[in-house]
């Protein structure tokens, strides 16, 4: 949006962080991982097994009628689940341990 990265950083952090709660560090390093390896299984942060079934196989190994469910319906409930998953995101990001860069 800026023509600096620092300007756009602080953007990020204001309208990130501070209006909307939802963590702009979290975000920014999910967003490269997905960019890196996007749709690919295992490296894109996005399609990992978890709440959102990105694949038949994620949606058929669901074990529970709540799980199957989720998996059912997820296009419609994909917004509010999106919502939830970066605030929670955010919030237990701090409490895991980060992997070395290099």
């Amino acid at each position: 949006m800026a023509r600096s990265r620092r300007m756009n950083d602080l953007l990020g952090l204001v309208h990130g962080n501070l209006l909307i709660g939802l963590s702009y560090g979290w975000w920014v390093a999910k967003h490269n991982r997905h960019r890196a390896n996007p749709n690919h299984e295992g490296r894109d942060p996005d399609i990992s097994s978890g709440a959102i079934a990105c694949t038949t196989d994620h949606a058929l190994a669901r074990r529970g009628r709540p799980a199957r469910a989720l998996a059912r319906f997820q296009a419609y409930l994909f917004f509010p689940m999106l919502l939830l998953e970066g605030h929670l995101n955010a919030v237990g990001a701090p409490l895991r341990p980060q992997a070395d860069a290099g």
